[in-house]
């Protein structure tokens, strides 16, 4: 079981990227809307995967830097034209 954890403060973001893994019969998804609460989330609950707002990045990546045991891959999403 694959435990994730999505970190947007839009809601539509984060209820259709939610969408997107929830066909997943191994991947619970939980949200977070907050970033604020994200260093109290990441102590007292374990996730497999981070997906983060980009504009959170640097903020996130911070508290994860706290904690070795995390790796980070970042990857960028986006619309070439």
């Amino acid at each position: 079981m694959i435990k994730l954890l999505l970190v947007d403060d839009h809601p539509l973001i984060l209820e259709g990227s939610k969408q997107i893994f929830s066909d997943a019969p191994n991947i619970v998804v939980e949200t977070l809307a907050d970033v604020q609460t994200f260093s109290e989330v990441i102590i007292h609950t374990q996730y497999d995967v981070f997906l983060l707002d980009i504009n959170y990045s640097t903020i996130c990546l911070w508290y994860v830097g706290l904690a070795p045991q995390f790796a980070y891959y970042p990857i960028q999403l986006y619309d070439v034209q």
